[in-house]
């Protein structure tokens, strides 16, 4: 068998796939009218896809774009992504270290960050007032780059108060060849006190969100959103910037009112403040708490998609 995922159509392997009998799958596919395939000059890449066996696609949009195309060896199974974000959400793991930052804080987690989303966040950390009894909220900052001058130029623009994950722990010390620094490990409150950690490593964030209330998924202000879902699995509300209409979760969320655009420094403040207005009233649930629960409802409805497609493969095998 051969397995293909989402937008991976290699055309010269189907070709070679199909001569050989060789079943293929394109799992967790979606497909839109505007793709080539659709267009007046598509026929020859249409063509191509009935060497697929069977695509097991997103969404009833898809089934029915591919049947009107008479490409009917297609079934919706959802979208594997979400069965691994409620898989880690359940056994995240965790660091000792980024638990000590968030211990009893209020924290927002800005994930996959790029320079005009960290504008924004910035604008959080500089104001002091969301709100009128001023929440004190921390801040976990991922960037999407994290080579050492990226680093550099975000931790200037940070100030004090803002520390690398490097310089408190040994071990992402050792990673990424950078010597932490011996006075945050002697001092564990230095870690505790700090109002922002900028992790400066990679392979983490996906695991952040556990320490999270808030989060910010960067990519917005650019080519689009990176993975809110990683966010939403763990009951986390996000916020991101305006270019997200190509992602199906973010339109949900948006809809169901989990997720929110915002455009610049004012809606961001303005949606935080409302989120978080009620947070500290006794006798009813917050709405950053509400908010947080319709994120994780949503991941929780939609797993699935990876037992379906293993039990067709199954069934496939047992035939031959």
């Amino acid at each position: 068998m051969a397995v293909f995922v989402k937008y991976e159509f290699w055309f010269n392997y189907l070709s070679g796939l199909a001569r050989r009998g060789i079943p293929t799958f394109i799992i967790s596919a979606i497909f839109r009218e505007n793709q080539h395939f659709f267009r007046p000059y598509g026929g020859w890449f249409r063509k191509q896809l009935k060497h697929v066996t069977r695509f097991f696609v997103q969404d009833e949009a898809s089934l029915k774009l591919l049947a009107r195309h008479g490409i009917e060896q297609a079934e919706v199974s959802g979208d594997t992504r979400f069965d691994r974000v409620y898989q880690l959400s359940r056994k995240p793991g965790s660091f000792t270290d980024i638990a000590r930052f968030a211990e009893g804080e209020y924290v927002m987690v800005a994930g996959s960050t790029w320079p005009a989303d960290e504008a924004l966040v910035g604008s959080l950390i500089r104001d002091s007032e969301l709100r009128d009894n001023e929440l004190n909220m921390k801040f976990i900052i991922a960037p999407h780059e994290v080579h050492s001058e990226r680093i550099d130029r975000l931790m200037d623009s940070l100030g004090a108060g803002a520390l690398k994950y490097s310089e408190c722990t040994e071990s992402a010390s050792a990673d990424a060849k950078i010597l932490a620094d011996p006075k945050i490990l002697a001092d564990p409150k230095i870690l505790a006190d700090a109002k922002v950690l900028v992790i400066d490593r990679i392979g983490m964030l996906s695991r952040l969100y556990q320490y999270g209330q808030l989060a910010f998924i960067g990519g917005g202000f650019g080519q689009g959103i990176h993975n809110i879902l990683e966010a939403a699995a763990f009951g986390l509300p996000v916020l991101f910037g305006p270019n997200y209409q190509k992602f199906a979760e973010a339109r949900d969320l948006v809809a169901k009112k989990g997720a929110f655009c915002v455009h610049d420094e004012a809606q961001l403040r303005k949606k935080v403040a409302e989120l978080t207005a009620d947070v500290d009233k006794p006798g009813k649930p917050s709405k950053l708490r509400e908010t947080g629960k319709i994120c994780r409802h949503y991941v929780e409805s939609k797993h699935g998609a990876t037992d379906a497609i293993i039990s067709y493969m199954e069934k496939l095998v047992q035939t031959k």
